[in-house]
């Protein structure tokens, strides 16, 4: 499996079915999950994987986050782009 927009392969033993956890939750999803964090947790390319994952994934583990977490971080840029502008004149005024 390669990483869109980077070109950089994932860990070439690792399956691509790790970042995609069976079922929604239980001690299975819960190990595949910890699983996948573990390889992403040391890839050298995460951020530039979160980076396509908050834009394009909507299932699955990348970057290091599952798809709820991913929805979190993308809420939470939000808010901080809302302060960022807030903070800042609005043209023409």
């Amino acid at each position: 499996m390669r990483i869109p927009n980077t070109g950089h392969p994932c860990p070439p033993k690792v399956q691509k079915k790790v970042f995609f956890p069976a079922g929604e939750d239980g001690p299975v999803h819960d190990m595949q999950v910890t699983v996948a964090k573990a390889v992403c947790g040391g890839c050298p390319v995460r951020a530039e994987c979160l980076t396509w994952a908050l834009e394009a994934l909507p299932y699955g583990i990348a970057g290091g986050l599952t798809e709820q977490e991913r929805r979190w971080e993308r809420a939470r840029r939000r808010r901080k782009e809302r302060r960022r502008v807030r903070g800042r004149p609005v043209c023409g005024s």
